[in-house]
């Protein structure tokens, strides 16, 4: 049993959504993750490049900031320890993938890169897609998405990019909730 926060909670469902999108699109991930560090998923998952079902790529996704969009949170009596200002959830999502390198370690030719640099924005497509079409439960509060940033990424022998959402809101749940956890996303 773990307590999740609103923040959590649609942290967790908007990636189920992302995982959800690459899988409806043909091009399933090997695992999709929710981390919590200011750092991106390492590129740990592209030493195999592929899982047993024959697709490839990791996603990972956290909450990069948290932050109240306005100060609407005095009342007329003083400063109210009850937050009313709508909350910005900022979201990073981050998918890798294994790219093409020559035996002595040098750049795939051109056309090779060319493939991939098209791949990587296909993959910019469906997470934003995923991101913004995920419907968000009306037990949280009135929420709605911006897929802000999208930006290239790379590490040895993997590259792909990073999706920025910022989820923006009134939380209506005041509380932590207790729920039965599984991990999200899929794994081989």
């Amino acid at each position: 049993m773990k307590k999740l926060s609103t923040a959590g909670r649609i942290l967790s469902i908007l990636t189920a959504c992302v995982c959800a999108g690459f899988r409806n699109e043909g091009m399933p991930l090997c695992g999709c993750v929710v981390r919590h560090h200011s750092e991106l998923l390492a590129a740990d998952g592209c030493g195999a490049c592929s899982c047993t079902d024959g697709s490839d790529g990791h996603l990972s996704a956290r909450v990069v900031e948290i932050r109240a969009t306005d100060n609407d949170n005095q009342s007329a009596t003083g400063a109210s320890p009850c937050p009313t200002s709508l909350v910005e959830i900022e979201i990073a999502f981050a998918v890798y993938r294994c790219i093409h390198l020559t035996d002595d370690g040098l750049a795939a030719p051109d056309e090779v890169l060319a493939d991939e640099a098209q791949q990587f924005l296909a993959d910019a497509e469906v997470m934003r897609r995923a991101a913004m079409c995920c419907e968000l439960p009306a037990e949280l509060g009135t929420w709605w998405k911006r897929a802000t940033t999208w930006s290239p990424l790379s590490s040895g022998g993997c590259a792909g990019g990073e999706l920025r959402v910022v989820v923006t809101g009134t939380p209506r749940v005041a509380r932590l909730i207790t729920v039965e956890t599984t991990p999200v996303g899929v794994s081989s």
